[in-house]
């Protein structure tokens, strides 16, 4: 709980496009998911497994794991740009 680490993006993904492979996020949480349903797809994952984000195949439904509430004002626009991407992947 209250950690640092990277995550593995899948580059298969709409996360993918963005080039985030290896970047630090937070972690407030002693739990995680470890699979997903039939109609979620990978986003990311941490180093041992654990999965990070993920996004519905159809709509414009994002899941995150870290807090980018609790970051620095750079890392908040990151992750408004990485919503944005997903938001036009499902257009």
């Amino acid at each position: 709980v209250a950690t640092r680490h990277s995550i593995a993006v899948d580059s298969t993904s709409s996360f993918g496009s963005l080039g985030e492979s290896g970047r630090i996020v937070n972690s407030y949480h002693a739990y995680g998911i470890t699979e997903l349903g039939a109609e979620l797809g990978l986003l990311a994952q941490a180093p041992d497994g654990t999965i990070e984000a993920f996004e519905h195949k159809r709509y414009p439904i994002l899941g995150m794991m870290w807090h980018p509430e609790r970051e620095g004002p750079a890392q908040r626009e990151l992750e408004r740009s990485v919503l944005a991407t997903m938001i036009k992947s499902k257009d």
